[in-house]
């Protein structure tokens, strides 16, 4: 039985299927090394299957479509229906706004050997940048002596090396050499 990637992943980001990846918002992505960091998420860069900028699909929500309608209806007829259709039609609208704004996100689907349960979508409105993003974490993927830092901020649409050289009172994902001076605190 061959499986079809595509079909694959529809399942992953939406499609009709039980095996879902983790959905998230985020404003920052640090690469350290072989390390991907994110939110409270570490991921070690090798155990990446795959990586690709995927489009969300949503269904037209028909019963918002019906609700328009009745709303519609009622506001004619006036009277005490006038509440129930305002009601209606603020529960309609909603849902329409959010099928447009469904319709307008894009993901970087970051696909680990574990499986697609452990898996995670980034979710953002720049299709560019998401393929921006997606190229800059092949190039890492692709190089054996990957010792950079590299933060990648969705907000400002940036990605930018970091040179680290001094690091106090943090937790260090390094992927490399730590050199200086390394004091840990306790107080």
């Amino acid at each position: 039985m061959t499986t079809n990637p595509l079909d694959v992943i529809n399942n992953v980001v939406g499609g009709k299927g039980g095996s879902r990846a983790k959905e998230l918002k985020t404003d920052l992505v640090k690469i350290r090394g072989k390390t991907l960091v994110f939110k409270n998420t570490i991921y070690q860069i090798p155990s990446i299957a795959a990586i690709e900028t995927v489009s969300f699909s949503a269904s037209i929500p028909w019963l918002a479509v019906i609700g328009v309608l009745l709303t519609l209806w009622l506001l004619s007829n006036g009277g005490v229906l006038v509440i129930l259709a305002l009601v209606i039609g603020a529960w309609s609208g909603l849902s329409l706004y959010k099928y447009w704004q469904r319709r307008m996100q894009y993901g970087l689907l970051i696909l680990l050997n574990a499986g697609i349960e452990a898996s995670t979508v980034i979710v953002s409105l720049d299709k560019e940048f998401i393929q921006e993003v997606s190229l800059t974490l092949y190039d890492i993927m692709n190089d054996e002596e990957h010792d950079r830092a590299i933060n990648i901020s969705f907000d400002q649409r940036q990605i930018q090396e970091v040179t680290i050289s001094e690091v106090s009172r943090s937790t260090v994902i390094a992927g490399g050499t730590v050199r200086g001076d390394v004091v840990n605190t306790i107080s």
